[in-house]
């Protein structure tokens, strides 16, 4: 192996654990959601998490000015993008955590995560498809699909698509944090993202008339802090992952969150996967396995070209 084929290797190795950590983060935002959900709306919740956010990632700026860079033209129309399909997805997943089982919202939200992050990783990267991305994406959706199929009653209709809109917003996040994450800091980009997560949630709510939350300490405000730090913890390994690996092997290491989510909805909440979400589980971990090991594909491996 060459050395640049090496690094190269490495650096999908390093892409790929960041990404796996920031799913472990990320299955934590079922339980945080829950526990808020008594004391606060889905927009307030938002906005008032988006504000933590702003200023752990103010002083982060602050403390270190060369971590803020001056916005480069070429990048604008990009930062909106990625802004806008990112401040929306917690405001319908907190709804669906509220309402489903937590394993299947996020069956649900992956499902579309991964179709969301492909099609962006097709259609404005031109990634390739090769043999064992092909057969991962089929594992990943069979095994969704086999969980979705038991799972998703008539009433539940208007919180799956919800979801399925969450998921979509979440693929398109990630994907193309890939075109700018590598100018900027991590810190000045998420700073940016809480910007507009918190201007959409203000304005969202204002125009559903939705309540300000109570100001009264109690366990919503704790987990607000949690699901904040979490944020952090999730949203800063998702885009130093993406630095290193191709936006549709990341969207399929993705569904890994589901297993963590369902690990922490049984802890806390007594939520027991049925046997068919196990199955289904089971086949997303397959499929992340084999999206990591193609990643590690001589470069000189014939690839298929969909686009």
């Amino acid at each position: 192996m060459s050395a640049s084929q090496k690094n190269k290797s490495q650096g999908v190795f390093r892409g790929s654990t960041f990404i796996l950590i920031s799913t472990m983060a990320y299955g934590l935002f079922g339980v945080w959601s829950r526990i808020i959900g008594e004391s606060f709306g889905p927009f307030s919740q938002n906005w008032v998490r988006n504000i933590v956010l702003l200023l752990i990632y103010g002083v982060a700026l602050l403390l270190s000015r060369k971590l803020w860079k001056r916005i480069r033209k070429a990048d604008i129309k990009w930062l909106i993008l990625w802004g806008l399909s990112g401040t929306s997805t917690t405001i319908f997943s907190f709804i669906v955590f509220n309402h489903l089982p937590i394993g299947t919202t996020y069956i649900i939200i992956y499902s579309a995560t991964i179709m969301g992050g492909w099609l962006v990783g097709w259609i404005f990267f031109k990634e390739k498809m090769n043999i064992a991305k092909i057969v991962a994406f089929a594992l990943v959706v069979a095994g969704l699909f086999t969980i979705f199929s038991f799972s998703i009653k008539t009433n539940d209709l208007p919180y799956l698509f919800m979801g399925l809109l969450s998921g979509s917003l979440t693929g398109f996040w990630t994907a193309f944090s890939k075109k700018i994450s590598g100018n900027y800091s991590s810190p000045q980009m998420l700073f940016i993202d809480a910007i507009f997560g918190i201007t959409i949630a203000l304005f969202g709510g204002l125009i559903v008339g939705e309540d300000l939350p109570s100001f009264k300490p109690d366990w919503g405000w704790l987990a607000i802090v949690g699901f904040a730090l979490t944020n952090v913890v999730g949203s800063n390994f998702i885009v130093l992952g993406f630095r290193f690996v191709e936006a549709q092997i990341g969207s399929l290491l993705m569904p890994m969150e589901i297993v963590f989510a369902i690990v922490f909805g049984f802890i806390v909440f007594g939520e027991k996967p049925s046997f068919i979400t196990l199955v289904g589980g089971g086949l997303i971990i397959l499929a992340s396995i084999i999206a990591n090991l193609s990643a590690h594909e001589k470069s000189g491996d014939k690839k298929m070209d969909l686009g």
